[in-house]
């Protein structure tokens, strides 16, 4: 059955053959159940004919199941749909016979009328599909770019104009938490990186920058950056492409090796090829007046034999830390050689050096806890001329530092002296009464067997000095109360040795440093530590062995009791001809028999004061 629409179609049939589309119009035929059972051709244009290889006169008023069976094959659910619902659809299908995308829109222009309207859309699939694989190649490309930025070993990051990041990889990112909610780099940071890329986007050519970051760790790194500015073709600039090398480890190692070339290890200080090359620089220049300060530590060598290069180096940071208190930033600290300073002072006239030298010596004397007093030499020469060389300065100022070394040299042993005495009795169980005790035994002994002076003064010397060397015994060793081990008693026994070093380099001392190193030498050869005998120990040690054995029998020390006078002579005689040189005993106890010495004594037991309220029996 054939339903109207007639006006419907008049109307499309004007624009049948107007358009390039292809169109067409089809009359429902339903059958008795109202069911469409085929399709009548009744408007088609060229278009729509010619892309079914046929033409418009040969199927107006057919059936399409017979003249077009392809269409009605494949179509026909369609079409159908579109009867009964009077409705749209559109839909894009790829025709094989015509080897091309059609584009389809189904429509009812007006009941009992089904429209077509064929669209060959192949050029667009394909530009679309084209489209749509060269973006996915694009992000294929992308990723795989991130990839090579992500596996990168250096830092790589765009910041557009504004000092956005709009690209970090994944270093930069892991190292400084930029591009994460919590990025570690200080807001001052971020400013000084801004400011690096303002001067990029000034600059034509790429730059190089050394930037401070603190990374995740939560320590500053240095990196090295190269900066150049990204452009599109046009011109139009992008950002600031930055690449970075953390060169921390680099700059660590540059700086040790730079400490290692000019900076003293022990004090901290520079060293002398530092100086030599400041030096020669100043030749070329500098303000003027520039002065020299040269210092020569006093007692290193004392220092380190009697306390060791320990306490030693102790003394020489604890110079060079005068040197740091008494002087300006501009000043230039170096240690010259083992125990030689020398300063140069900028800008500083003669009389100011001097002031400096004042103040280095009133620093010195305010130091405590030094085992032996911080004592240095200092001399001072000043540049006036650009015709004197650094090292003509440098020569006349050290100079002065020894003539002053010279005419001090008095007084720095007197010191020196004073403060061995002062170690040894606080350390030991020496006392200043047993000192006093050996001096007066000792002058009595040597008068009676004909001492020249010179063996008297060595007499006095080692009633003194002759146990300098437990300034270098573990205090705890010379403190011990009870009986030592056998290894605590050779350590003991290395005090003689240490005393002759000791002497042997204190000017005042050294005449008696043979008399310190045999002073626990007996008669017949049983002592230490060379074992000498009889005549071969040197007569002043003989003496001090019988009266420091006496006094300290005769007052007690705290581990053992005093005795009586005629018990102590008797133990001297008993060891006459072992221990002790006889014919010494027995002018010994001659004297002490005979003179009123005893009178002289005091008590020596560091334990005890007992005064000399006690008789001699």
């Amino acid at each position: 059955m054939v339903r109207g629409g007639r006006n419907v179609l008049r109307h499309h049939q004007r624009y049948l053959g107007e358009s390039r589309r292809g169109l067409a119009v089809f009359e429902v035929l339903w059958d008795a159940d109202e069911q469409p059972v085929d399709f009548v051709v009744v408007g088609l244009n060229d278009s729509f004919a010619g892309l079914f290889g046929t033409n418009v006169q040969d199927v107006m008023r057919t059936r399409i199941s017979e003249s077009m069976p392809e269409l009605f094959r494949d179509w026909h659910a369609v079409l159908v749909e579109t009867a009964q619902t009077n409705g749209e659809q559109e839909m894009e299908t790829w025709h094989p016979g015509l080897e091309a995308w059609l584009k389809i829109s189904f429509y009812s222009p007006a009941p009992n009328l089904v429209g077509l309207v064929l669209e060959d859309v192949t050029p667009w699939i394909e530009t679309a599909a084209a489209l749509a694989e060269s973006q996915i190649q694009l992000r294929e490309n992308e990723n795989f770019l991130q990839t090579i930025l992500d596996n990168a070993p250096v830092s790589i990051w765009v910041t557009d104009p504004h000092g956005n990041r709009i690209m970090v990889n994944k270093r930069y990112m892991e190292d400084t938490g930029i591009g994460t909610p919590h990025p570690s780099v200080t807001p001052e940071e971020m400013e000084m990186c801004r400011l690096t890329d303002m001067k990029t986007l000034m600059s034509d050519t790429p730059q190089e920058y050394e930037e401070q970051l603190t990374f995740r760790d939560g320590k500053k790194h240095t990196l090295r950056t190269i900066k150049s500015v990204l452009r599109k073709d046009n011109g139009e600039i992008i950002g600031v492409l930055g690449i970075g090398v953390d060169i921390t480890a680099l700059k660590q190692a540059e700086q040790e090796l730079w400490k290692r070339t000019y900076i003293d290890p022990l004090t901290g200080l520079y060293n002398r090829r530092y100086l030599e090359e400041e030096m020669r620089r100043l030749d070329q220049g500098g303000k003027l007046p520039i002065s020299v300060v040269i210092a020569d530590l006093d007692g290193l060598k004392l220092i380190n034999d009697a306390f060791g290069h320990q306490e030693g180096d102790r003394l020489l940071c604890a110079m060079a830390d005068v040197f740091r208190r008494a002087s300006r930033p501009s000043d230039i600290l170096a240690r010259w050689a083992g125990d030689e300073f020398v300063v140069l002072l900028p800008e500083t006239s003669y009389d100011e050096a001097k002031h400096y030298i004042n103040r280095v010596g009133y620093l010195c004397e305010g130091l405590t806890g030094n085992p032996i007093p911080l004592i240095a030499s200092l001399g001072a020469a000043t540049r006036l001329d650009r015709r004197q060389t650094m090292s003509e300065v440098f020569a006349e100022a050290e100079k002065r530092m020894y003539k002053r070394k010279t005419l001090s040299a008095k007084d720095t042993r007197a010191a020196f002296a004073l403060s061995l005495k002062r170690i040894l009795l606080e350390r030991s169980d020496e006392t200043e009464a047993h000192m006093a005790n050996l001096q007066i035994l000792g002058q009595v002994l040597g008068e009676a067997i004909g001492l020249d002076n010179s063996h008297l003064y060595k007499l006095q010397l080692l009633a003194v000095y002759h146990d300098i060397g437990l300034v270098r015994i573990p205090e705890s060793l010379l403190r011990k109360r009870g009986n030592l081990t056998p290894e605590e008693v050779e350590i003991l026994k290395t005090h003689t040795e240490t005393g002759y070093r000791i002497a042997s380099i204190v000017p005042d001392f050294q005449q008696a440093a043979d008399a310190i190193l045999a002073h626990h030498e007996c008669w017949d050869g049983s002592g230490y530590p060379k074992g000498l005998q009889g005549a071969e120990i040197p007569i002043t040690a003989r003496i001090h062995a019988i009266t420091d054995r006496f006094d300290t029998l005769l007052f007690g020390r705290p581990n053992s009791p005093a005795v009586s006078l005629t018990s102590a002579l008797r133990e001297l005689k008993v060891g006459a001809g072992t221990l002790y040189d006889p014919e010494l005993v027995d002018q010994f106890v001659r004297r002490v028999r005979t003179t009123d010495v005893l009178d002289f004594l005091q008590s020596s037991n560091p334990a005890v004061d007992r005064g000399l309220s006690r008789s001699y029996s």
